[in-house]
């Protein structure tokens, strides 16, 4: 809220959307409550994106952002409920999320001059499509061999002020990453 009201959203938002979404995954709320909660988000990001088109206000903006960001939460939560592989190919993604959101960004700005030849846009969903399976199949590569992704690591290294082991010793982490420092 804080974000949104006084610092007028953008990147203010984020640091509070990854606690609701780190909060929604862990409260894993009823399916029954899920499906009508996905259709009043999107119900609200649909009118405020029209109601922003008219207006240009930012605040507007920010709103509609905001209810895009929990209908697509609250749709990913219903689409991994039924189908497990879903979430199993998502896994990787999720334990090398900086590192995938740094080479992706990095593609689809590499790519944007032929991005913007197609009047269509199928090629941006095409891209984004290749962009993520191929993050998913190296991440599920990488570790394979490694506890954290490439930024995952130097970031833990930097945080922790010391070189954290991330080398597997012995085959996969079985999603066990290395205890915080802090804790006995």
């Amino acid at each position: 809220v804080w974000g949104l009201w006084w610092m007028g959203g953008g990147s203010w938002l984020i640091p509070g959307l990854l606690l609701i979404g780190m909060g929604l995954w862990r409260l894993r709320p009823p399916k029954w409550l899920l499906l009508p909660s996905f259709g009043v988000a999107a119900l609200a990001s649909v009118l405020l994106t029209g109601w922003w088109a008219e207006t240009n206000e930012w605040i507007v903006y920010s709103l509609a952002a905001l209810a895009g960001a929990a209908a697509y939460s609250l749709g990913l939560l219903l689409a991994l409920r039924p189908w497990p592989w879903l979430s199993a190919a998502l896994e990787p993604l999720g334990r090398t999320a900086l590192t995938s959101y740094v080479s992706g960004t990095a593609v689809i700005v590499l790519l944007v001059p032929l991005l913007n030849r197609d009047l269509t846009r199928w090629s941006v969903v095409a891209l984004a499509l290749a962009t993520v399976i191929v993050q998913a199949l190296l991440s599920r590569w990488w570790l394979a061999r490694f506890r954290y992704g490439p930024l995952e690591w130097i970031w833990r290294c930097l945080t922790w002020f010391r070189r954290v082991p991330n080398r597997l010793e012995s085959g996969r982490d079985q999603n066990r990453p290395l205890p915080d420092p802090g804790v006995p």
